[in-house]
């Protein structure tokens, strides 16, 4: 073999199977949704609802289908929802007919997802199962490599 190695085998093999993990784990991390039913209160009222971050594309196709129940008194505009959409930069946000952000909410200390718009509003999404809010955390990958 020449201009071949074992050294440099052995390397591209770990190199290989080191890329083909960190694909293969991020695919799982992405598909991490907050489905499901939610209640919703205002930390300053103890106004609350409840409302379903369904699995159904949106009619306006601007995200997944949303449902409220009783967010009058929350007086934030969840009557308009009409989809919502999460990512690990964002977080949740809640849009409109149009498209535009009525909501967003962001993990926080709490037990929940914590309002960051509007900012007049202090409210708090608790999910009512048993919905793990660590799955919607980014998972940090660490490579370590060894001589």
């Amino acid at each position: 073999m020449i201009g071949r190695t074992p050294y440099r085998s052995t390397l591209a093999a770990v190199a290989l199977t080191l890329a083909l993990g960190v694909g293969s784990a991020h695919a799982d991390i992405i598909g991490k949704k907050p489905f499901g039913v939610w209640r919703v209160s205002d930390a300053l009222s103890s106004a609350a609802c409840v409302v379903e971050l369904k699995h159904q594309t949106a009619k306006s196709g601007d995200g997944y289908a949303f449902d409220a129940w009783g967010c009058e008194a929350l007086h934030a505009g969840f009557d308009g929802i009409s989809a919502w959409q999460w990512s690990y930069d964002t977080g949740l946000l809640l849009v409109n007919e149009s498209g535009n952000t009525v909501a967003q909410f962001d993990l926080a200390e709490l037990d929940g997802l914590t309002s960051v718009v509007p900012a007049s509003h202090f409210m708090v999404m608790r999910p009512e199962g048993d919905a793990r809010l660590a799955d919607l955390i980014k998972k940090a990958v660490t490579v370590t490599a060894q001589r």
